[in-house]
């Protein structure tokens, strides 16, 4: 016997090289052999070696580091006992990776005990063969597992797609058909998705790109949700689906966090899917068909630039819905939900979103995707719409007789109320009826209504508008809004997505959205962000100036009683706080220190909501100038003499505030006034405001403590003031 070694990392490759015929081609496959003794390993090696290469590992940690250099090992002969790192844990390492998870694993050892071979078998291992070693058993235990193992695969390739890792279409279809039939106990639900415009994608971004976005969005469908059964499939090229049984009633809420993890992690961006689900399936059908009416909701909605979810709904429950609608309405079945807006600069509610859902008369919630489009189509949803107005006009003016507080609710208008050729005379004497104030109640428009309607929606925009309604456009951005349509439809707010700050920095107000919240404010419109689920986007958007935002994490849509303990304890809790309160000891150190000398602060900040909230905590104590941009800032700055301090916003229209600052130090009569720069809390922010010269750092969102301390620490250094 020949045995040849040479050293790879500090550990022994030994292989043999059989006779074989000149010229003759002999691929032998490759064993590691892992055990800490050496003689064990030799002979191992040993009963190997004429017909395999064997590598050797005195531990698992060593094994690893072979099999990260050896990629195409076949099979691994794997001791228990071992230091450093034992069998135990080396599998248990294999199963986390998945480049390694597909090796066959047999367990060498001296015990020979039931328990300990369901141990190992349990962690990974395929077989077990003891010592010492009968050097037939070794063979053909190692002989067969490798042709199973390759059977395994030749069978996967056939069965799973080869780009994806998920089944192929035709094993997808077999796999979901067995599986409806044999639990016909079951409920289940199909999800398609599409990937809008892969061609267009392919073409500017490349076959290797769009790959890796195809390996993304089979990764996301295989993980949607947390059910007990999912399968999924690859049915078209840029087309997936999934068969899960269902454990939870679908809700486009159901793919938020697909959406979240697309955005944000995309390869490709701006890539957009639609979802066709074909809801509580009919089991007799073919699989084919199943699927078939899921692509079939994808189908209506492929045009729509504001809807990404659709359901299928077959003639028999289209029918039913229909013949139902005047009954659910007479009955009342379509109830009045309601979603708080919150005024975050005020931190109080600012108002609510009235949706509707419908309760019918067997209890069941009946979710908004399944009867709204179908009402669009057939024209019953005016009619739904005024009773949803009156509804809400009911509502206000029953809280107005019970002494509560009004909120302006918004209510949707669909694109199809506008041809209505008495729409804005009825709404005028609905809210007449019920003895509103007319700007408690705004109108969510959608913009396909501009592109459809354009001369008749501005007209009934106007109309509402002089009469003291409030006009809000819906998903701005979503479809083909554009700025010529924001100068010519009379709106007062503009409602925006969440969906846009999950595709870029939110870090930075030069972000898109921040943009659109700046241009809300040039335009005279107020900002509302829908879609808000975390702290830090409260945060950053309070920053970019956005005054109202809805979404879950506030609440999501409540029925109306819900709504009102809602409100109930939420007024309480803002009642009792005391925003820009300091507590005796603080405020009596800031009377005294303010009381030496009646200092003049110049405030640069173009958000209205921020520059009152400074000017409230600092005119109790300094007389406060402000000015909305870096031009006025230095033309206030020429015409006042005597101001002690500016505190200045970097991010600025008509120059900002880094332009603004080195102006004043070119200038010898401004260069010596301190400056306090304020922006978001950001650390390398900070440090460029005081590597620039400024004072001092003031982060947003404002607190009236760290105001008050800032600015004290400012007119102390400079020897304005004396502590």
């Amino acid at each position: 016997m020949v045995i040849e070694s040479e050293a790879v990392n500090g550990m022994r490759e030994n292989h043999s090289e059989p006779d074989v015929e000149p010229g003759k081609n002999f691929s032998r496959k490759k064993i590691l052999i892992v055990d800490d003794n050496e003689i064990n390993r030799a002979i191992l090696a040993g009963i190997l070696e004429n017909t395999y290469v064997s590598f050797e590992a005195e531990n698992g940690l060593e094994a690893l580091k072979i099999l990260e250099k050896n990629r195409d090992i076949a099979l691994i002969l794997l001791d228990i006992n071992m230091p450093v790192m034992d069998g135990h844990e080396f599998l248990h390492q294999m199963k986390k990776n998945s480049s390694l998870i597909a090796i066959p694993v047999i367990v060498t050892t001296a015990s020979n005990t039931v328990k300990d071979e369901i141990t190992c078998l349990g962690e990974g291992a395929v077989d077990f063969v003891t010592k010492p070693y009968n050097p037939e058993i070794v063979m053909h235990r190692i002989e067969s597992i490798i042709r199973l193992c390759e059977t395994s695969r030749l069978l996967s390739l056939l069965e799973y797609d080869r780009l994806t890792g998920v089944l192929s279409k035709e094993a997808f279809f077999q796999h979901a058909s067995t599986e409806i039939q044999e639990h016909p106990e079951n409920k289940y639900d199909v999800i398609c998705c599409d990937i809008s415009g892969f061609k267009v994608l392919k073409e500017m971004y490349g076959s290797e790109a769009t790959d890796r976005l195809l390996c993304f969005v089979a990764e996301l469908m295989k993980n949607i949700g947390d059910d007990e059964f999912v399968l999924c499939g690859r049915i078209d090229s840029d087309v997936f689906a999934v068969c899960r049984r269902e454990t939870e009633k679908l809700t486009e809420n159901f793919f938020d966090s697909f959406f979240a993890r697309l955005f944000k992690e995309s390869p490709v961006k701006s890539v957009r899917v639609k979802f066709g689900i074909y809801h509580e399936i009919d089991s007799s059908l073919p699989f084919e068909r199943i699927c078939s009416r899921a692509l079939l909701a994808i189908e209506q909605i492929k045009n729509n630039k504001t809807k990404n979810i659709a359901f299928y709904m077959d003639w028999e429950k289209k029918q039913e819905f229909l013949n139902n609608f005047e009954r659910a309405l007479s009955q009342k079945q379509f109830k009045l939900f309601l979603q708080p807006k919150w005024d975050i600069i005020s931190n109080c509610i600012g108002g609510a979103e009235a949706l509707v859902r419908w309760i019918d008369d067997r209890n069941r919630l009946i979710p908004p995707g399944e009867f709204i489009p179908l009402f669009e189509e057939k024209g019953f949803i005016t009619q739904l719409d005024f009773y949803m107005w009156e509804e809400t006009c009911r509502l206000l003016h029953r809280w107005k007789k019970e002494g509560r507080k009004l909120f302006p609710i918004s209510v949707n208008m669909s694109r199809m109320d506008i041809n209505v050729p008495d729409l804005v005379e009825r709404i005028k004497a609905m809210v007449r009826t019920y003895e509103l104030p007319p700007e408690m109640i705004h109108f969510e428009i959608l913009e396909e209504a501009y592109t459809e309607n354009a001369e008749k929606l501005i007209d009934v925009c106007n109309q509402l508008r002089e009469f003291g309604i409030k006009i809000e456009m819906d998903d701005f951005g979503i479809g083909n809004s554009s700025l010529n349509m924001l100068s010519i439809l009379p709106i007062d707010y503009l409602k925006l997505d969440m969906k846009f700050q999950q595709t870029e920095d939110m870090s930075s107000k030069k972000s898109i959205l921040s943009s659109i919240i700046s241009l809300a404010t040039w335009l005279e419109l107020e900002a509302i962000a829908e879609g808000v689920e975390k702290k830090e986007q409260v945060d950053r958007l309070k920053n970019m100036g956005c005054r109202y935002v809805q979404g879950f994490y506030f609440s999501k849509p409540i029925p109306v009683p819900e709504f009102e303990e809602y409100v109930a304890k939420n007024t309480k809790a803002y009642e009792n706080s005391e925003e820009l309160s300091l507590d005796e000891k603080e405020k009596l150190k800031y009377e005294k220190f303010f009381s030496q000398k009646r200092c003049k602060v110049l405030i640069v900040e173009d958000m209205i909501q921020i520059r009152e909230k400074l000017c409230k905590i600092l005119v109790p104590y300094v007389d406060v100038v402000v000015a909305a941009d870096g031009k006025q800032a230095l033309e206030k700055l020429e015409n006042l003499p005597d101001v002690d301090l500016v505190v200045l916003d970097l991010m600025l229209p008509e120059l900002d505030g880094f332009q603004v600052f080195k102006r004043m130090k070119k200038n010898d009569r401004l260069k010596n006034i301190p400056v306090l720069i304020t922006s978001e809390n950001s650390r390398d922010t900070e440090i460029r405001a005081i590597k620039s010269g400024a004072d001092g750092f003031l982060p947003k969102p404002h607190d009236v403590l760290l105001v008050l301390h800032h600015v004290r620490s400012v007119l102390i250094v400079r020897s304005i003031m004396t502590p």
